[in-house]
């Protein structure tokens, strides 16, 4: 159901901070952020596990077909696939695979999907960092060419970076908290690890206030920003002036032609 304003209102004056009190409401907030803090860090660590199980991937294919001809040789049914994976790394192979896949997708394209998980609880929607949804996301990367583009980077070069393009621009600036840090560089391009668009977008603005309290404005600035004011009032004034005369003008002809 669509939000309004009188919902919001009734809502407020129900869960009012007395009764607030009584949920826990404060102590459930804490633990969600702690909870939020812990999957961010699990999805890290799934990442690392990810890429590890990706390098021997291509020699455990190896060794099992070895396997195999060997069971073969010695007359001896071999174990499947699935449970020499299991037998091998104690999970079980649908679980492996799935890490397979995901370390087969450039670190860039994963942490856009991360960025995207971000932006869109800072927005209020539902959104969760799992290795499915990840693999989902990257499949249908074609539909978010603008994030390629906005990246100064085609969708080719964010499936499989280029070796080459390893230098990048002079960073203008950069933001960290605890383990997040985001880094802009002087060619519009950035990097974000950890933050969430809403923070971000809060740390520009607060940023944006300091330096109107903190630095003066030049004198030239200065100056055209007051010709830009008074040119506003005089044709402020002009337009209300050219209302008042057309209105006047109106009255006069109506008592003309009641006269």
């Amino acid at each position: 159901m669509k939000q309004n304003t009188k919902n919001v209102e009734l809502l407020n004056g129900m869960f009012n901070a007395t009764q607030n009190a009584k949920l826990n409401v404060k102590n459930v907030k804490n633990a969600f952020s702690k909870l939020e803090k812990a999957n961010l860090e699990t999805w890290t660590l799934t990442n690392e596990l990810a890429g590890e199980i990706g390098k021997g991937a291509k020699a455990f294919e190896d060794l099992y077909s070895a396997y195999k001809n060997l069971c073969k040789d010695k007359d001896v049914k071999p174990l499947t696939k699935a449970e020499a994976i299991e037998k091998t790394y104690g999970f079980e192979a649908s679980n492996y695979h799935k890490y397979v896949r995901l370390s087969n997708f450039p670190q860039n394209l994963i942490n856009k999907y991360t960025d995207k998980v971000h932006e869109a609880k800072g927005e209020g929607l539902k959104a969760s960092l799992s290795k499915e949804n990840c693999e989902t996301w990257c499949k249908n990367f074609e539909s978010h060419k603008g994030e390629a583009s906005a990246d100064n980077d085609t969708i080719a070069d964010m499936r499989k970076p280029n070796k080459d393009k390893t230098k990048k621009a002079p960073i203008e600036a950069v933001f960290t908290l605890g383990k997040n840090k985001f880094t802009y560089y002087s060619d519009g391009t950035s990097e974000n690890n950890g933050f969430t668009a809403e923070r971000l977008r809060k740390i520009a603005n607060d940023l944006i206030k300091h330096i109107n309290a903190t630095y003066k404005i030049e004198s030239s600035q200065r100056e055209a920003t007051q010709i830009a004011k008074r040119n506003a009032v005089r044709l402020q004034n002009e337009k209300e002036g050219a209302s008042l005369r057309a209105k006047q003008r109106s009255e006069a002809k109506k008592q003309v032609a009641t006269a």
